[in-house]
């Protein structure tokens, strides 16, 4: 069993998740942490030799989590400390890369108590390293594609962001009634100021703008249900959850795209914006829009298909 004692570092560009992570790891009884938002900065504490756990996202950037971890066990000192990858890939690809690169474990996000406490335990017992029978994807068979074309896509979309949040702030989602707006038209909500995530999905076959849009208090209800706080202003949960959020849904829609269809998508990280009056249109193709209806709130999925990458912009700064 391992000592609750232990030094745990906790390696992620997006500080709302490290926050994240050390709060499930205090659930479990461990007491004392580190932090560093890229591979370069972590690998720096763990060479101080007061490391003795090491759980790391994958893509940050300076340096990523598996060039990381590859600089660790390249390391006469270091090499056996034990090495957890956390990430929202869960492309056949990346996991192999793990298992190549000697990780400990393997978590995708998003991940329970439960999943953490099981790879620590094995650890405990005197785990060292993945193997291919436990990089099994537990999401694989909700994630299978019954339908073609867009409206295939749009199911996985949709799938991918109802699993997220509903895992990670512990809430019932339900899809509302789809929008369709026009070419040359704009979309928005209406109050005092709201938050989104863009990213956009880039293949051979084709190409999606992608956004979750929250007003401000929507987006702070659920950033409260996730760390089990209430938070009422933005600055004190953080800008950067939407960003990850859409980054964990991109994981499950590019695993879908690519392992099962044999597509090969990519996709930017998300960038998040927010303002006063935040308004999204598309001069070339119609954008569609999706409710997500919960008892804490609604926020919005827009998803534009074609090479014009559309994002939201604050109409009230325009306007003055």
């Amino acid at each position: 069993m391992l000592s609750r004692e232990i030094n745990i570092l906790v390696v992620d560009d997006v500080k709302a998740m490290r926050k994240y992570i050390i709060r499930k790891l205090k659930v479990l009884g461990f007491q004392n942490f580190d932090e560093a938002e890229n591979g370069e900065e972590a690998w720096g504490k763990i060479n101080t030799g007061k490391i003795h756990l090491v759980l790391s996202d994958v893509n940050m950037p300076i340096m990523n989590g598996i060039d990381c971890l590859k600089t660790v066990r390249n390391s006469a000192s270091h090499r056996d400390i034990p090495f957890i990858l956390i990430t929202a890939e869960m492309e056949e690809k990346t996991k192999r890369q793990a298992e190549e690169a000697k990780a400990t474990a393997y978590l995708v996000k998003p991940f329970n108590d439960e999943d953490l406490a099981y790879e620590l335990e094995k650890i405990g017992a005197g785990a060292t390293h993945i193997t291919e029978g436990m990089l099994v994807n537990k999401h694989k068979e909700k994630h299978e594609m019954k339908k073609v074309g867009d409206e295939a896509f749009l199911d996985t979309i949709l799938e991918g962001v109802e699993d997220v949040l509903s895992d990670q702030c512990g809430v019932t989602l339900k899809v509302g009634m789809t929008q369709r707006v026009a070419p040359g038209k704009a979309w928005g909500v209406q109050s005092d100021a709201q938050i989104s995530s863009v990213s956009y999905l880039i293949s051979d076959q084709k190409e999606f703008s992608i956004i979750i849009y929250f007003d401000e208090k929507v987006y702070l209800a659920y950033a409260s249900r996730m760390f089990g706080k209430q938070f009422e202003h933005i600055n004190e949960a953080g800008d950067d959850l939407a960003g990850e959020w859409l980054s964990i849904a991109l994981g499950s829609i590019k695993k879908v795209c690519n392992d099962d269809l044999g597509w090969s998508f990519s996709n930017m990280i998300p960038t998040t914006i927010k303002g006063k009056q935040l308004i999204i249109g598309s001069q070339e193709k119609s954008i569609v829009v999706c409710p997500f209806e919960s008892s804490i709130g609604t926020f919005h999925l827009i998803l534009s298909m074609g090479a014009e990458k559309v994002a939201p912009w604050d109409n009230a700064v325009n306007a003055g």
